[in-house]
């Protein structure tokens, strides 16, 4: 790999694809297109069944002392995530051989909707002690169908309504959106939805 680059020019770009239980990195060629490097990383919390509770307990993987979550949940733990950023690029970088100043750009892609609350200075919620041990304050992955009932609720709405865009979406919201996953955070975590400034997906 390291031969690859020594003898092209020009420059690479990165993507970083967020699965459901792992993370990948590709670093590509922008003149020929060609993949130099690959690296993938597999989330250690997997998708979560239980939280800690109350905030005191700490989280490790398989470990499951706290919070049992429903069936219908999907969460994840977003230091997994983070990781898995730092560890992938950096993988890609080593196995190449190429130079940082050669990368001008990465791109990151993940199924939507999957966010979560952060508060005003950035941080996520779900890392602060109050809300630590709260469902609603963590990652939701996109599989995430706990709020199938807030779903109902709009599409019922949106047909009283005639709302044109359901003829583009099978007639139906989606437990998966962020709009039936934030009206469920308002309903059920008041605190929670009051506490952030912002909810951010994670390919923003």
């Amino acid at each position: 790999m390291e031969d690859i680059c020594k003898v092209q020019t020009g420059k690479y770009v990165i993507g970083l694809d967020y699965g459901t239980l792992s993370a990948r990195a590709v670093l590509v060629c922008t003149e020929s297109g060609r993949v130099i490097a690959e690296s993938v990383c597999p989330y250690p919390h997997g998708i979560l069944s239980c939280l800690p509770e109350g905030g005191t307990k700490e989280m490790t993987a398989h470990s499951c002392e706290g919070l049992r979550l429903p069936a219908d949940f999907a969460l994840q733990e977003i230091d997994d995530y983070v990781n898995a950023m730092y560890h992938t690029i950096r993988e890609v970088m080593e196995r190449s051989g190429c130079q940082a100043e050669d990368v001008i750009g990465i791109g990151i892609d993940a199924t939507s909707s999957t966010f979560l609350p952060l508060d005003r200075d950035g941080r996520p919620l779900c890392k602060t002690e109050q809300y630590r041990g709260n469902p609603h304050a963590q990652l939701k992955l996109w599989k995430h169908h706990g709020a199938q009932e807030e779903a109902d609720r709009i599409t019922a709405l949106a047909q009283e309504r005639r709302e044109n865009f359901l003829m583009r979406c099978g007639g139906k919201v989606n437990a998966e959106w962020m709009l039936p996953k934030l009206l469920e955070i308002a309903g059920k975590a008041p605190d929670v939805y009051e506490a952030a400034d912002t909810f951010m997906e994670v390919s923003d």
